[in-house]
């Protein structure tokens, strides 16, 4: 599900800003990550000593303003990978850093998985009262959207989607549910290079 920030939520962090959640587990908090807010940086110049990063030229993302030092990729495989969460379909979030330096090596230019910095991370009661104001439509999640070649444009597409189908939120929280699954995938360090 995205999370889609309606026009009157004012936050520097969460203006305009589309947030892809993630499934949660036995965990007191609620998680996701802000898709469409590529920074200046790119990989190439974040991670100037990984081999991996060498000469790459995408943007990271801003996930969100909890823990930037800390990176996490969103990729698609065709097949389940280990040392990953499965967010829907063939996509899936990693936080591991062999495997993130395994996928920016092995890159293919129809698939180039996008790395985030941070994330976006709200008490259950925090966002319910988020809602309870009005804060946020719910949109479907679809793979083709977090991979957007025009990010800066996926929020006016969102909104203007959402406002078109009445979404409202109100009564459909994600599950918290995330703890559990992350606690399979090893939370590490920036790629070398990145500290």
């Amino acid at each position: 599900m995205f999370l889609v920030a309606r026009q009157q939520i004012h936050d520097p962090f969460f203006e305009h800003s589309v947030v892809m959640m993630l499934p949660t587990k036995n965990s007191p908090l609620i998680v996701g990550l802000i898709i469409n807010k590529p920074t200046r940086v790119t990989l190439g110049k974040l991670f100037p000593e990984s081999p991996a990063f060498q000469n790459r030229t995408e943007p990271a993302y801003f996930g969100g303003p909890v823990d930037v030092r800390v990176p996490s990729v969103v990729f698609r495989s065709p097949t389940v990978p280990k040392e990953a969460l499965q967010l829907y379909g063939n996509v899936y979030l990693t936080f591991d850093s062999d495997l993130i330096d395994t996928l920016f090596q092995n890159a293919q230019p129809a698939s180039i998985p996008h790395l985030f910095l941070g994330r976006a991370q709200w008490a259950p009661a925090q966002l319910e009262n988020e809602v309870q104001r009005g804060s946020w439509y719910r949109v479907r999640a679809e793979g083709d959207l977090i991979f957007s070649s025009n990010p800066q444009g996926l929020w006016r597409t969102l909104h203007d989607r959402a406002v078109l189908d009445g979404n409202d939120i109100s009564n459909a929280l994600p599950d918290n549910d995330l703890a559990g699954q992350i606690e399979r995938v090893r939370i590490t360090r920036l790629p070398q290079g990145g500290e």
